[in-house]
């Protein structure tokens, strides 16, 4: 669903400005639990098929990262808080290139079949072979 997508990656944002913005530990605490409550709520909407990714190895690797992989913001000195920003950057970028809604999914794959099928002055059986400089008929 696209609520548990935009969940996640609104308080992904909000986690790293607080981040970035070197808000005290408790803020960034709160911040933390609710990303985390938000990759929660998207596993079992994936695990519910209303969530589609392209490598189906992803959601638990990014499920894993979050739920086991998060310094704690209050013992988490600025160097180790700066590398989980990086890290988290790219679980965005991870997110928007292989997640989205399952009807979008299925209504990328209806345009992919779509297009692929024959069009008008190709043949219908065989193929294409190179002849002498141009195209000819199998």
């Amino acid at each position: 669903m696209p609520g548990e997508i935009d969940a996640i990656r609104e308080s992904c944002y909000y986690l790293m400005a607080l981040i970035e913005n070197s808000a005290d530990c408790e803020e960034i605490g709160r911040a933390q639990l609710a990303f985390r409550r938000a990759v929660d709520q998207a596993m079992k909407a994936y695990k519910r098929g209303e969530i589609a990714v392209d490598i189906r190895t992803m959601p638990t690797v990014m499920h894993d990262f979050v739920m086991n992989d998060m310094p704690d913001p209050c013992s988490a000195d600025r160097e180790t808080l700066a590398r989980f920003l990086t890290k988290i950057r790219l679980f965005l970028n991870t997110m928007d290139l292989l997640v989205r809604p399952s009807d979008v999914a299925e209504s990328e794959a209806r345009a992919v079949a779509k297009s692929s099928q024959w069009l008008p002055g190709l043949p219908k059986e065989g193929g294409w072979r190179l002849g002498e400089g141009s195209l000819a008929s199998v």
